[in-house]
């Protein structure tokens, strides 16, 4: 079996790309504790939890996630399809730990609205409309040293897959056919391949859809760091009827009481409860330490959907979790893992980017317990 390594920049990304690879290795599970050694299994994933840090912070992250790269026949660097993160210096220090590979560059992932077009990524506004990003792959690339060379979407074959090692080729892709041609298209007795794109082209690379995985009826916990505006759309569209909404507070005892009392007759959405205002590190400080001080509170339960990488992240800390394996997507971007060890051990967990989904997602879910 091909060993398969996976390097993400934040948790929830770990796992929608990971998942994609459950046909090929049903065991693939991201590794909680950041081993990057050889002692590791054969095929793993890890986050390095670096996308909201510094340069330099980041880097000091990636420095051991590089050499864990390099031990796989496979080796994937799971970035963001809205081009968030340090992925350019991230590359380039993969790049820079295998100096003879090659890069295969595409961040598309077509399942959610999210393209390639010359050279440059689009992804949907709120009304619908693609827009193009601000970054321009290129330039971040060539902004690190790396020299790039451009494929155009639908190749069957491509005498740029060829290119000198070192290279990063910038890959456009409209539908998920054009990754899977692309893919198709990698030389097989070329140089080594470091594949760097989203869960599109892990989807690509596995060769099939993983498992579709039906929500199981049942009262639901919904935990929510994330503040971006897809997934606070998504809280306000949940029907107040549907669920308890309960902010975590510095009175841990009590959040944890009251969300117990809420799950016994009805879903229950925890949220951060922050003031307004806070920077994004103090915020996300805040978040970790209520969860850590309420969460080991509660009953282990049965499921949980997060929401959000940072957030997860917390999560798992605060239950002591030792890592997440995949097992299935309820829709595309929508990972259903089993949490291994800790306190959790067993819960199952269903998680997601805070900036996936339609406007109706979590009004959907916490419908299914109908």
């Amino acid at each position: 079996m091909t060993s398969i390594r996976l390097v993400a920049d934040d948790l929830t990304g770990a796992l929608d790309a990971a998942v994609q690879f459950t046909a090929r290795d049903p065991d693939l599970a991201v590794l909680l504790d950041a081993k990057t050694g050889g002692a590791v299994p054969a095929s793993a994933a890890i986050s390095t939890n670096a996308r909201d840090l510094d340069a330099a912070a980041a880097a000091s992250r990636m420095d051991g996630a590089a050499a864990f790269l390099a031990w796989a026949e496979l080796r994937f660097l799971k970035i963001d399809s809205l081009l968030r993160g340090h992925w350019p210096e991230a590359i380039a220090m993969a790049l820079q730990a295998g100096p003879d590979q090659l890069c295969v560059f595409a961040p598309a992932f077509p399942a959610q609205q999210r393209i390639t077009r010359d050279g440059r990524q689009y992804a949907p506004r709120a009304d619908g409309a693609l827009v193009r990003l601000e970054r321009s792959a290129v330039h971040e690339l060539a902004r690190v040293g790396l020299r790039t060379a451009q494929i155009p979407a639908g190749i069957a074959a491509d005498p740029g897959l060829a290119a000198a090692p070192g290279t990063v080729l910038v890959c456009d892709a409209i539908e998920q056919d054009d990754l899977d041609r692309l893919v198709a298209a990698a030389r097989r007795d070329g140089p080594p391949i470091l594949w760097c794109g989203s869960a599109g082209l892990a989807r690509a690379l596995a060769g099939r859809a993983p498992p579709l995985i039906v929500p199981r009826p049942g009262l639901r916990l919904v935990i929510i760091g994330s503040n971006h505006c897809v997934t606070r759309g998504q809280v306000a569209a949940v029907p107040a009827a549907a669920a308890a909404r309960i902010p975590l507070g510095e009175d841990a005892e009590r959040a944890a009481l009251r969300i117990a009392a809420s799950l016994e007759h009805g879903n229950c959405i925890v949220t951060p409860g922050l003031p307004d205002g806070l920077a994004a590190d103090a915020a996300a400080a805040a978040i970790e330490a209520r969860l850590r001080a309420t969460l080991p509170r509660l009953a282990k339960p049965a499921e949980i959907v997060v929401i959000g990488g940072e957030t997860l992240n917390a999560v798992c800390k605060a239950v002591g979790a030792d890592a997440l394996h995949p097992g299935g997507e309820i829709v595309s971007g929508v990972p259903v893992s089993r949490m291994i060890g800790g306190a959790w051990d067993g819960t199952t967990l269903i998680s997601r980017s805070g900036a996936f989904g339609g406007p109706d997602f979590l009004a959907r879910l916490l419908a299914a317990d109908a």
